[in-house]
């Protein structure tokens, strides 16, 4: 009986372990931003982003439409600058989108600048699609630079940008 139990047990957390493991990758799918130069991975990822109206990736981005989010971080040192900067990358050709902020300290609603290290900052963000973005699907980095203009904080995120009347 006590061995039935236990091969009970020993199943159960097998299958709830599987299940999580299976659950965390599926619940995002955004990836580190690694140059093309040796893969090598450019600043640290947020903790999370949220982009609205997006449930899943690949996000869909209408040309001529505003795009609002948030981002939560943590970095390793003070920052006292965020210069905040969205770029589409496509194979070798990468173009910026318009991020409506120069400052992102401007748009923080959790902590404010100089971020000191290791502490928790949420950043709020609003960027416009333009309608001569070409319609393809690309890899979006949302990325923070210091003063030295280094990347910071980065997220790549993978997205499909669409004509606006598309339904």
């Amino acid at each position: 009986m006590k061995g039935n139990k236990m091969r009970s047990s020993s199943a159960l957390f097998t299958f709830s372990f599987c299940l999580l493991v299976s659950l965390a990758a599926a619940a995002t799918s955004v990836k580190d931003c690694r140059t093309s130069i040796w893969n090598s991975k450019v600043g640290v990822p947020p903790l999370n982003i949220t982009l609205n109206g997006c449930d899943k990736y690949p996000c869909v981005f209408r040309r001529n439409s505003n795009i609002t989010g948030e981002m939560d971080f943590m970095y390793d040192k003070d920052l006292r600058v965020l210069i905040p900067e969205v770029t589409a990358n496509l194979l070798v050709l990468s173009f910026d989108l318009d991020i409506n902020q120069d400052d992102g300290c401007d748009t923080l609603s959790m902590n404010r600048c100089p971020i000191k290290a290791n502490t928790r900052a949420r950043y709020q963000f609003s960027m416009y699609v333009k309608s001569w973005i070409p319609l393809v699907s690309a890899n979006i980095w949302f990325k923070f630079k210091d003063e030295k203009g280094n990347i910071t904080i980065c997220v790549e995120v993978p997205v499909e940008i669409v004509d606006n009347t598309v339904g």
